[in-house]
């Protein structure tokens, strides 16, 4: 959650990941934000569970460093970084 915070905090343009879950609303919940790379890895893992994903790219809220960011692969459960102008899927999560 702190992640998409910072990032938004350096960042106000429409349409980025941190903003688009940040904004996201669902059943009544609006506190919503872009996983950590670790979070992404923990619903690949239980992605069985969790459902809902396509296979694609999910960007995550964990920085490669100022031009990159991390995805989490959903095809391959593999990690890496992207740089942040990719078209890759968001997947807001929250505390529950």
């Amino acid at each position: 959650m702190r992640n998409t915070a910072d990032i938004l905090a350096g960042y106000s343009e429409a349409g980025i990941a941190a903003k688009l879950a940040d904004d996201y609303s669902f059943n009544g919940f609006d506190d919503w934000f872009l996983p950590s790379s670790g979070d992404l890895n923990e619903m690949y893992i239980n992605r069985g569970v969790v459902g809902g994903f396509v296979s694609a790219g999910y960007w995550s809220s964990s920085e490669a460093d100022n031009n990159e960011a991390f995805l989490q692969a959903f095809t391959t459960g593999g990690q890496g970084d992207v740089n942040k102008t990719g078209g890759v899927g968001v997947r807001a999560i929250r505390i529950f």
